[in-house]
């Protein structure tokens, strides 16, 4: 796949953060808008630590690597142009920091 590449630490288990980005309910905040396509266009497939997505057009691999004492680093590769991937990791921290702290 080409496309760009980008990586970002999150303050929470490696858990938490794969299982944000897949979750279908959250996929819309920190995906779908940033790609600009519909949740319902987003196909995902879990196998920790990576989820894999397909969309019409285009693809993305995120891998969930520990960093020890509740933390962990996101890598995600996103076919595509401009700066997908870093935009989309901001989203996903946004969506896990909001998992993290809900009130």
């Amino acid at each position: 796949m080409t496309g760009h590449e980008a990586s970002r630490g999150f303050a929470a288990m490696p858990a938490i953060v794969l299982n944000t980005a897949a979750d279908p309910a959250q996929s819309k905040a920190w995906l779908c808008d940033v790609l600009g396509v519909g949740p319902g266009d987003v196909d995902c497939h879990l196998d920790p630590p990576h989820a894999y997505f397909a969309w019409p057009g285009g693809q993305a691999e995120l891998r969930v690597d520990g960093g020890g004492a509740g933390a962990s680093t996101a890598h995600l590769r996103v076919s595509g142009d401009g700066d997908l991937a870093a935009r989309a990791l901001a989203a996903l921290a946004g969506q896990v920091d909001q998992n993290l702290d809900p009130g």
